[in-house]
């Protein structure tokens, strides 16, 4: 019999996610991370949009480019893995990109308030800017890994749809904003 999978475990299984030592399917969904997760990954992505220099947008843009951010995700998910037949594992894979991409969205939070600090261009600004295409890379290496598992394909494919899902999601992004 399997032992049940505790808040605090769950949340240890994502941050092993990140680190590449665990598997979707490990993660156990409850509503308690549910309703800490979503909260968490809303809140990370409108304080990215609040902190990003030279961008200014309204409450409203930003409340729904937001939740236009999260509905992507479970909408994408969702053709994928019902495209593949692995439904079972929808609800893990979600849940894990969204942890995960929670820890990379506070990690970079630092990172754009300093960049906000640094005046012109200088060596500091280039090292900031540095580490903000690993959290990226880290990024679609997090999710390429998930999509493998959760919906059985290969790292390549992973990848390759993870980078594809970004490149698509940031056209949107300046397609909105411009």
């Amino acid at each position: 019999m399997e032992k049940e999978q505790t808040y605090l475990q769950s949340l240890e299984r994502i941050w092993q996610m990140c680190v590449f030592q665990s598997k979707p399917q490990e993660l156990k969904v409850g509503i308690a991370l549910a309703a800490t997760l979503i909260p968490f990954y809303l809140m990370g992505i409108f304080v990215t949009l609040i902190i990003t220099p030279g961008l200014n947008i309204s409450m409203a843009l930003g409340t729904s480019m937001v939740l236009g951010a999260l509905g992507i995700i479970i909408l994408f998910l969702w053709g994928l893995h019902f495209y593949k037949g692995t439904r079972e594992n929808f609800l893990s894979a979600v849940f894990s990109v969204v942890g995960t991409q929670c820890v990379i969205l506070f990690i970079n939070l630092p990172t754009l308030l300093f960049y906000n600090q640094i005046p012109g261009q200088t060596v500091a600004t280039q090292m900031v800017l540095g580490l903000m295409v690993i959290l990226l890379g880290w990024s679609l290496a997090i999710i390429g890994r998930i999509l493998h598992f959760s919906l059985q394909i290969s790292h390549a494919l992973g990848a390759a749809i993870a980078l594809s899902w970004v490149l698509l999601v940031r056209a949107g992004s300046l397609m909105v904003l411009s």
